[in-house]
């Protein structure tokens, strides 16, 4: 590496920031990678720490093993501001950072649309403290029901809403109606069977959007035969803690669970130019902020088209995208003349229970269903969980789960006081 090189600084270790770091690994250039966190996070399984078939540890993976490389450097920290004039990045704790290119890969927060009540009483599933948070009021929802001398404060307590029906909130109820069936008879004895409920609720008028029909059919029967109640055309528009209202309807509920979307991260606004209604930051063909041609954007950042197809904000676009722009970037002065970027849809999947799932794969005009599609959704993940040790881990916690029926972690992390 030549003293002289370009040093690229990355805000952000997700999919996108992490790949193009490794991507850039023995090139001419500097890196330094910026994160709030010392660990990537494999955020598709969040929801099975939260109903504690995983353990956090399973899908964190500490960044410095897999930034080891003579050119790459980390810094924990969170980014501040971003001076434009000078080049800079300020971050918390007083560090300033300089740079010739920058990638942006902070990627996107909970999106509660504004409503604040939601915000404060809700709960998510976006960041590890999220998921543990979820974990443990629902086991604490089970005992405080269990001492409960009241059905009716026991049924407030054990009725569970999820809002919003995409792959996480289809994929965190089926998980969830499965726990609640074997850990009810099994260490609740005390508490019916009959006495917990699951709801999600869906705006749309069908579950799992982007997916074709049949598929969305099959998980919303799958759904029902499971034990879910599922309300299509409903917003969750109020929750105080205790009532989960849509529109008129008011649902008794100690628990609502926001999967309902997300959006751009604060620091977007001090990103220049122009902005879409989510947050999302318009690029040029090779991913490059407009009008910056030293600003790379990736991830769920970036905003594009192929073929009158927004790019999704999925990992596998994070994961091309980034390819794309270590390319750009390491083809130096030929970096022009490279094909603009074109996002090619791997598929999307989903699991329903265990043994169990959905997926299509365009490319292919392939569609799978059941045993086929959740094998292919476990190979997936396992082999996007980054790590050797990482995946060990996993393997051994669904081991537990599917075969024996123990849950990772039951654990509740809350003073019972509070």
């Amino acid at each position: 590496m030549r003293q002289n090189s370009e040093k690229i600084v990355i805000i952000g270790a997700g999919f996108g920031g992490l790949h193009v770091a490794r991507r850039l690994a023995k090139s001419e250039h500097q890196v330094l990678v910026i994160d709030c966190h010392n660990y990537h996070l494999f955020q598709p399984l969040l929801y099975q720490v939260a109903v504690g078939d995983l353990e956090s540890n399973a899908i964190a993976s500490p960044l410095r093993p897999l930034l080891r490389a003579p050119n790459i450097r980390f810094h924990w920290g969170c980014v501040e501001k971003i001076d434009w004039n000078e080049n800079k990045i300020h971050c918390t704790d007083g560090i300033e950072i300089s740079w010739d290119k920058l990638i942006l890969s902070f990627g996107t927060v909970t999106n509660f649309f504004g409503n604040k009540e939601i915000a404060e009483n809700a709960l998510h599933l976006k960041n590890i403290e999220a998921a543990e948070h979820v974990q443990s009021r629902i086991i604490a929802a089970l005992e405080k029901a269990s001492s409960s001398v009241s059905e009716e404060e026991q049924r407030r307590l054990l009725h569970f809403v999820i809002a919003g029906g995409g792959p996480t909130g289809v994929e965190f109820c089926g998980a969830l109606l499965e726990l609640l069936r074997i850990i009810i008879p099994r260490d609740y004895p005390e508490l019916s069977h009959s006495t917990y409920q699951v709801t999600l609720v869906q705006g749309g008028d069908a579950l799992l959007p982007g997916f074709d029909e049949k598929l969305q059919k099959k998980a919303y029967e799958k759904l029902q035969n499971l034990g879910a109640d599922i309300l299509l055309g409903k917003h969750a528009d109020g929750f105080d803690g205790k009532t989960v209202r849509l529109g008129d309807v008011q649902i008794p509920a100690a628990t609502l669970i926001w999967t309902a979307g997300v959006t751009a991260h604060p620091l977007i606004h001090q990103i220049p130019g122009k902005k879409m209604h989510n947050g999302r930051i318009p690029v040029d063909q090779h991913c490059r902020l407009i009008d910056h041609a030293n600003v790379y954007v990736i991830g769920d950042l970036a905003y594009g088209e192929n073929q009158d197809k927004v790019w999704p904000q999925v990992a596998p676009f994070a994961v091309q995208s980034a390819e794309h722009v270590a390319k750009h970037i390491t083809s130096g002065k030929k970096s022009d003349h490279l094909s603009p970027f074109i996002y090619k849809d791997p598929g999307s999947m989903a699991v329903l229970k265990a043994f169990d799932g959905v997926c299509q794969i365009p490319r292919y005009h392939l569609q799978l269903t059941g045993l086929p599609a959740w094998l292919l959704w476990l190979f997936v993940h396992l082999y996007g969980i980054i790590g050797g040790r990482n995946r060990i881990l996993a393997l051994l916690d669904w081991g537990a789960d599917y075969i024996r029926h123990n849950a990772a972690v039951t654990l509740i992390r809350e003073d019972k006081n509070k």
